[in-house]
């Protein structure tokens, strides 16, 4: 699913970020993530700013609780100039900005200048994988601007709940070159023609079904 893949993911826990308070290993783990601003110029200031959360002893903290520890982090007198915590107080100001309730097309713009003003997929090159699940975010988008025929207007929480589930039901499979031993599995095997074939972990509680 698309949902797991680590660019996708990354988008849609940015996109939570200004939603409301969030376990402690979802803003450490967002610390941590490559793909979202500069990751690799700024590994001391995400660093000191997870010891800032870990410091705070609370189960989940707030949205504000991680702008704070990053504003901290980046006010330490050793940390030259930085711009993540200015990254994300313009997105919680983007944010607050938004009306309560609007169409899916409107929402799916939001979320696309909420995503660049985070700096959403991060500072380096992609790989060829990466630039695919990017690729397929972009269709995922469309898709999610697609349901405003509907003439609903959610709430933000609403259409988040709602890009999360069409990211879920996605299914990614990359594009690769032409190989002469492929990995594959059930689904991505269908219609194909072998002249050889493994076929591994079969039992009759596993594969093939009944």
């Amino acid at each position: 699913p698309l949902a797991e893949l680590p660019l996708p993911r990354a988008a849609l826990e940015l996109l939570a970020l200004a939603d409301g308070p969030a376990p402690l290993g979802a803003h450490c783990a967002l610390l941590q993530d490559p793909f979202w601003s500069d990751a690799a110029a700024e590994l001391e200031v995400r660093s000191r700013a997870e010891r800032q959360l870990r410091d705070l002893n609370r189960l989940a903290p707030s949205a504000g609780d991680f702008r704070h520890a990053l504003a901290r982090a980046e006010a330490a007198p050793e940390n030259p100039v930085g711009s993540l915590s200015r990254r994300v107080q313009a997105a919680s100001e983007h944010r607050r900005r938004a009306p309560a309730r609007q169409g899916f097309a409107a929402w799916a713009r939001h979320a696309s200048e909420h995503l660049d003003i985070l700096g959403w997929p991060g500072s380096r090159s992609l790989d060829s994988h990466e630039y695919q699940q990017r690729q397929h975010w972009r269709r995922l988008l469309d898709d999610f601007t697609a349901l405003a025929v509907t003439g609903e207007t959610p709430t933000w929480s609403e259409a988040l709940t709602e890009l999360r589930r069409l990211a879920a039901d996605t299914v990614f499979q990359p594009r690769t070159p032409e190989a002469p031993i492929q990995i594959l599995g059930v689904l991505e095997a269908a219609g194909l023609r072998f002249d050889a074939l493994w076929v591994a972990g079969m039992s009759d509680a596993r594969w093939p079904e009944s």
